[in-house]
């Protein structure tokens, strides 16, 4: 099935063997005064384990914006110095459920298409809510933006979460459009809002699941 497909190359890969290899290599880097490869082997450690999750598909929000923050701490000491990042999340959204591996490729996208590499006021910032009749992420940036004709392009797509050759919208953001709506229905999914040198938002509704 699709949703089979969409999930494959999460088994493509040993976690037992991935976690021990990290551990080895954050030890070496501990005993050699390499505090940044340490740092960036234990988060990347910490966002496989959350990713992985024992083949579970769904998690609990509060495992799912932990994933995020390692994500976001790797990235920061790979890009250092180009942006900072907040998190914040309404406390009565943390325990319920969700699909995993939403906010990355989000993220993903936001530096590679929007934070700008060569300045070191970016910002990225992802927030959590409760609405009335479903739970609200947004992933924001303070970056490039995107010109009218193109942010419509890609929200048509979004809506349709059909794939587009002529659209490039990046197969991560389509990836989790498409799991979001084969799980939750058609009204859920992504919704993206830009502005040219303002930034860009990358809005993620769920349904509410205990």
């Amino acid at each position: 099935s699709r949703k089979l497909e969409l999930n494959m190359i999460e088994y493509q890969i040993n976690p037992h063997f991935l976690y021990n290899t990290l551990d080895s290599i954050n030890w070496m880097a501990q005993k050699s005064g390499q505090k940044d490869i340490g740092e960036m082997v234990t988060n990347l450690a910490r966002f496989f384990r959350i990713g992985l999750s024992k083949g579970q598909d769904f998690t609990k929000l509060a495992d799912e914006l932990e994933h995020a923050r390692s994500y976001l701490n790797i990235l920061k000491i790979r890009y250092r110095d180009c942006f900072t990042y907040e998190i914040q999340a309404d406390p009565n959204i943390l325990n319920h459920k969700t699909i995993k591996i939403i906010l990355q490729p989000i993220i993903e996208n936001a530096i590679k298409h929007g934070i700008r590499k060569d300045r070191t006021d970016g910002i990225i910032r992802i927030s959590g809510r409760m609405e009335t009749d479903c739970i609200l992420l947004e992933v924001s940036d303070n970056g490039r933006g995107m010109e009218q004709d193109k942010l419509k392009s890609l929200q048509d797509v979004l809506e349709r979460a059909q794939e587009d050759d002529t659209i490039d919208i990046g197969f991560g953001l389509l990836n989790v459009n498409e799991r979001i709506k084969l799980n939750f229905g058609m009204e859920y999914g992504l919704h993206i809002d830009s502005t040219m040198d303002e930034g860009t938002t990358v809005s993620v509704k769920l349904p509410i699941i205990e």
